[in-house]
């Protein structure tokens, strides 16, 4: 059975990841960034699904298409705009960094991609 933390633990450890972010980047976490970590921790959600929940979301609030061009800096994510970039990267890393903190197993967890099983 894979671990899940208390509410207690995960309301402790997006507070931490919080703290984290406004001390390296100065901005606090959006709900919808503690919403993430809270899915991804309560097993609802893995962060490569939160991937795709980002993506989308950038996706619906834009008023115009993004900027042509390369990805910024060849990022995985293909995002042009460097303002979508940065929202992405604080979602996906706090995400990654409070699945981290709740259980540090999951370096060990294979993505169905890397699974061989028949």
């Amino acid at each position: 059975m894979e671990y899940r933390p208390s509410e207690a633990r995960i309301l402790a450890i997006i507070a931490a990841v919080d703290a984290g972010e406004r001390m390296e980047g100065g901005e606090s976490l959006t709900d919808a960034d503690k919403a993430a970590i809270r899915r991804v921790l309560a097993g609802e959600t893995l962060v490569e699904q939160e991937r795709a929940n980002i993506l989308a979301e950038l996706e619906a609030s834009r008023t115009a298409p993004p900027p042509p061009g390369p990805p910024i800096d060849d990022n995985l994510l293909g995002l042009t705009d460097p303002d979508e970039l940065a929202r992405a990267v604080r979602r996906l890393a706090s995400c990654r960094m409070a699945e981290l903190m709740a259980n540090s197993a999951v370096l060990n967890r294979q993505t169905p991609e890397e699974s061989h099983d028949p």
